[in-house]
């Protein structure tokens, strides 16, 4: 373990006091999967058919030469780690360090979409954390599972911004079906993931370790525990699966990056979506989308990025009543309008359409066979 030592000062009124703080840079760095690294910050490119994240005012930054920024070191991003204001207790570790650089230094456009599309999300997970005293650095684990993606799908399957399985989403009660993915529901899976993780950390009573357990599952964190006799993080880490012992260190270089992203001279664009200045419109009809966007005269696109869970063009008797996710204008267009919604004139071309043969067709095709037969013959 390397110790870094410094001085910093605290003014209380006007007495300035100097005190010695500790920081650690931790031994129990692993080795960086870059693969997995290349894995994630894929993610955040299977965006909406049309890109409301637009960065042609930032372009320069994101091709600002890495080179031209200063080589910041280990004991630099300790420092700064440990005075960031947080309620998770943060750790340092070189990989950590490593990480910080492959974001700010390497995957410029990718940190640069992160901060453009936290400004439609983060305002909502805010929210939610606050109202039940998390702490607000969670949100930062959006970007960590999904890059702010909720179409994000791994190869295991695990679906949205939050990326569970579908047998697990079931069994909480969300819908997964061939017309409505509720993994990719921004309120429901997140209120979803907040449950478990706050379920994770009354279990642990830390929260690096309830990320460890959000990741590899409770099992493995135990296992971890025994197997090492330490009950933090850092002291089980090279008991857990390969991918976890990533994880932390990528949450924490993440939060870092976005934090203290003027450091690296990146800056986000404008966001024209925001989750949480909109409402929810109850749907009680089969109706289309492309009809709700003709009512409340809204882009059908920017319908789908609202309410990514509607897989199909419709939303189906099968999953009514249905909440849609509207801005607050298109909304009250949406209820003056609310009448109309049965005139539905794309409905039964999106519909599937099966053919029911009736009995004089299968007569005839049976007669059709046996002339066959009696020519063959």
């Amino acid at each position: 373990m390397r110790i870094l030592v410094i001085f910093t000062t605290f003014l209380f009124g006007y007495n300035a006091i100097a005190q010695t703080k500790i920081i650690k840079i931790e031994d129990s760095a692993t080795i960086i999967d870059y693969t997995y690294l290349n894995e994630l910050t894929n993610k955040y490119k299977a965006q909406e058919k049309k890109d409301y994240f637009a960065q042609d005012d930032i372009q320069s930054f994101v091709e600002f030469d890495p080179s031209m920024l200063p080589d910041f070191s280990d004991e630099y991003f300790a420092t700064k780690v440990y005075s960031m204001p947080s309620s998770i207790r943060l750790g340092m570790t070189r990989d950590v360090a490593q990480t910080i650089r492959y974001f700010g230094y390497k995957k410029r456009e990718y940190m640069t979409k992160m901060l453009t599309n936290s400004q439609a999300y983060f305002p909502l997970f805010e929210s939610l954390l606050e109202k039940r005293g998390m702490p607000k650095e969670l949100k930062y684990l959006a970007i960590v599972e999904s890059a702010l993606n909720p179409n994000a799908r791994s190869k295991a399957g695990a679906t949205g911004l939050w990326q569970f399985m579908s047998a697990t989403a079931r069994e909480e009660g969300l819908m997964v079906n061939k017309f409505i993915d509720e993994r990719k529901d921004i309120f429901k899976s997140t209120e979803f993931a907040l449950d478990f993780l706050q379920k994770l950390y009354n279990n642990y009573g830390d929260w690096l370790l309830a990320l460890a357990a959000y990741n590899s599952g409770p099992g493995n964190v135990n296992k971890a525990i025994r197997k090492s006799g330490g009950y933090d993080y850092w002291s089980i880490r090279h008991h857990l699966p390969r991918e976890t012992r990533q994880y932390v260190p990528n949450f924490i270089a993440i939060m870092y990056v976005m934090v203290n992203h003027e450091e690296f001279m990146l800056y986000p664009s404008k966001s024209s979506l925001n989750f949480k200045n909109i409402v929810q419109c109850q749907i009680d009809q089969e109706v289309s989308i492309n009809h709700i966007a003709d009512l409340c005269k809204a882009d059908i696109e920017e319908i789908k990025a609202y309410n990514p869970a509607l897989i199909q063009e419709y939303i189906p008797n099968l999953c009514l009543p249905y909440q849609i996710n509207l801005p607050i204008d298109k909304a009250k267009i949406l209820n003056k309008n609310k009448d109309f919604l049965a005139e539905d004139p794309y409905l039964d071309f999106l519909k599937p359409n099966y053919y029911q043969p009736k009995p004089l067709d299968h007569l005839a095709d049976e007669t059709t066979t046996s002339s066959e037969t009696a020519s063959e013959s």
